[in-house]
């Protein structure tokens, strides 16, 4: 088999990793996603095949005759924020009619394209209408049942497949946020539908030829590649295509997810896709943990045997305190570790239990006051959970740069957006979301509660809603066209929205991105950035979580994954 991969038409996908890897670099994204690689290195170690990158065109009659079966995946055009590989997204009248006349004479044509076919510029379709298909504008969705309202799902897992050569008997796929296909004559068929029978993949026989388009380049690409049948799903379509033997080529199997060093499964987007239609009382397994016996007994004698003053000695103080991190018995070691390294569903964790200080100074109530504690409990367990973390961190407008800020609330700042607010909600915020450090943490330490004990704090996660939006959303929000506002505390005294500087609502890994979000003070400076900005206030509020901070509690939030708020709460301003 010889496969001829296109990247003359600004491609969004490469079979070169030194290119993916250029292209990563200038978006500061992913190499996953714009690497075909694994795709190339397929062909070559399951058919012994080889691989020809078409880098410059045309597709001529001559240049096709030279392989087996030619793959055209996801063109866009070149002004589009989606980067290519270069050249134009147009197919010219004589390709077409080379493609066609190479396919009825036995190449093999394989077609991937996306979800809003038309927003990429490209005229695939022209490419694939002589052979009975097209692709439709739209995203191919099921519905998100347990949502509030019509809420569809992109990302999906489907059975609907056909007993098929091309199929080599899959049983199920995973499709990520593609279209659908239309059959314009009798000459394709439909070989993958969603559950409610739209088509997501389609064949046809043409001449000595045969073709395959599907809605969805995710499909084949990494992680979906590596989901249910899917990887299975394409050795069969590429050995039907070149006429191989599929039967000495293809064996499903139903890829499970990869484990991490404790055991536990690493997410796939269908797993986050389950967390986020979970009822919105349930708290990802792992988020709160209670320390046992041996955990409050070592902390109580780790407390014991640390005198320094961290107000006096900071320094010495956190390096005591990273010291004391590694004599915390296994498992509170291990679960630190592990939300450092890998996070989890809810972006928090907190830990119950831990020594207190045996004496707690009445509550401050007037600003800028600072309890005089004659122990370090809290200042202790907040630096050994930040010796794991990273480095402890303080803001000169926050509290004069403070790194242990005592948090209370004032009478006359009860109603400001502010962290000494009580009769107002403190709505859904990142951390200094406008600031160009944002902290990667933010560790919260219960020192007194309330007196009615009804202040709560409310968690939402990145990973319980970015699998339920849709992909133009998605793209919206990875684009810079956000104004956040600067915090009360910072200066913005008035208060004012949109008054900072411009930024994207998600970044990082397209499939498992970071968020910046602040309800109170950001705005969109689009209609689809003030639509897609809604959408995620929406979604914040379906998937939030709800958490108490009692005496002795540690809350750490990972301030990349997940908002916080804090609901109202009487306060009496007595000390207590």
């Amino acid at each position: 088999m010889k496969l001829l991969y296109d990247e003359s038409h600004n491609q969004t996908w490469t079979i070169d990793p030194a290119r993916a890897v250029e292209l990563c670099r200038q978006t500061n994204e992913a190499l996953r996603y714009y690497s075909y690689a694994h795709v190339a290195e397929l062909v070559r170690a399951r058919f012994g095949g080889s691989v020809a990158r078409l880098v410059s065109g045309p597709l001529t009659p001559a240049l096709l005759a030279t392989g087996d079966l030619l793959l055209l995946n996801h063109c866009c055009r070149r002004d589009h924020e989606h980067l290519g590989v270069g050249g134009e997204p147009i197919f010219t009248a004589p390709e077409i009619a080379a493609i066609r006349g190479a396919v009825e004479g036995g190449l093999g044509l394989l077609v991937l394209g996306e979800f809003e076919t038309e927003s990429w510029g490209s005229n695939v379709n022209a490419v694939l209408a002589p052979f009975g298909m097209r692709f439709n504008d739209d995203v191919a969705t099921v519905p998100a049942a347990g949502i509030r309202g019509p809420l569809r799902l992109p990302v999906f897992e489907t059975a609907g497949i056909a007993s098929h050569a091309a199929t080599g008997g899959a049983a199920k796929i995973s499709y990520g946020a593609g279209c659908t296909l239309a059959l314009l004559d009798g000459r394709a068929s439909a070989l993958v539908t969603s559950g409610e029978g739209a088509v997501l993949l389609a064949a046809a026989e043409v001449g000595r030829g045969r073709v395959v388009a599907v809605g969805d380049s995710d499909l084949f690409a990494e992680p979906f590649i590596s989901y249910n049948d899917n990887r299975a799903l394409l050795v069969a379509l590429l050995a039907w295509l070149a006429g191989e033997s599929a039967v000495a080529a293809v064996a499903t199997v139903t890829t499970q997810p990869a484990k991490t060093a404790s055991g536990a499964a690493e997410e796939t987007a269908h797993a986050l896709v389950a967390h986020a239609l979970a009822p919105a009382s349930d708290l990802a397994p792992g988020t709160v943990v209670d320390l046992d016996a041996e955990g409050r007994e070592r902390t109580g004698e780790l407390l014991a045997g640390l005198p320094i003053d961290p107000y006096a000695d900071f320094e010495g103080f956190a390096f005591e305190a990273k010291l004391a991190f590694h004599e915390l018995p296994q498992r509170l070691r291990r679960t630190l570790v592990e939300f450092a390294h890998r996070g989890n569903i809810d972006g928090a964790l907190l830990l119950r239990g831990f020594a207190q200080d045996p004496e707690i100074p009445p509550t401050p109530t007037r600003s800028g006051e600072q309890a005089q504690k004659a122990t370090y409990a809290s200042e202790l367990w907040l630096c050994v959970a930040a010796a794991e973390l990273g480095a402890p961190v303080g803001y000169q407008q926050e509290k004069q740069g403070r790194i242990f800020q005592d948090v209370f609330p004032t009478a006359p700042n009860a109603e400001k957006l502010s962290s000494e607010s009580s009769s107002s909600l403190l709505d859904f915020h990142t951390e200094i979301a406008f600031h160009p450090f944002m902290p990667d943490y933010v560790l919260l330490y219960g020192l007194r509660q309330d007196p009615a004990k009804e202040a709560r704090t409310y968690v939402a996660s990145v990973r319980r809603f970015f699998h339920l939006l849709d992909p133009a959303d998605k793209d919206t929000l990875f684009a810079n066209l956000f104004r956040t506002g600067v915090d009360y505390s910072f200066g913005n005294v008035a208060q004012r929205r949109g008054a900072g500087p411009l930024v994207s609502v998600l970044y990082g890994d397209r499939l498992d991105p970071f968020l910046r979000y602040d309800l109170d003070l950001m705005v969109g400076e689009t209609p689809a950035a003030r639509r897609a900005l809604e959408l995620v206030r929406e979604l914040v509020h379906d998937v939030k979580r709800e958490l108490v901070v009692e005496p002795g509690s540690l809350l750490i939030l990972d301030n990349r994954r997940s908002v916080h708020a804090r609901s109202v709460f009487r306060a009496s301003y007595d000390g207590r």
